[in-house]
C-alpha cells in the first residue's frame, strides 16, 4: 500500500477518534470551533454531539475498512 494512503487513513482514524471522544466527553474547546458551532446552531447541543459521534464512528469504520482492503 502506498505510504501516502496509509498516512491519510491514519489521519482519518485520528480525526474519527477525536470527534467521537469530543462528542462523548462534551469537550467545550471542540464545540466552540466555528464548524462545530454551525452544526450545533442548527441541531442543538445534543444533536451536535450526536452528529459528531456518528461522524467519528463513520470515519473510524471507513479508515479500518480501507486499511484492511
Amino acid at each position: 500500500m502506498d505510504p501516502n494512503v496509509i498516512i491519510l487513513l491514519i489521519a482519518f482514524m485520528v480525526l474519527g477518534w477525536l470527534s467521537l471522544l469530543a462528542a462523548f466527553f462534551n469537550w467545550d474547546w471542540y464545540f466552540k470551533t466555528e464548524g462545530a458551532r454551525l452544526v450545533t446552531r442548527h441541531l442543538g447541543d445534543k444533536g451536535g454531539r450526536l452528529f459528531y459521534g456518528i461522524l467519528g464512528i463513520i470515519l473510524i469504520v471507513a479508515s479500518l475498512t480501507f486499511f484492511l482492503l
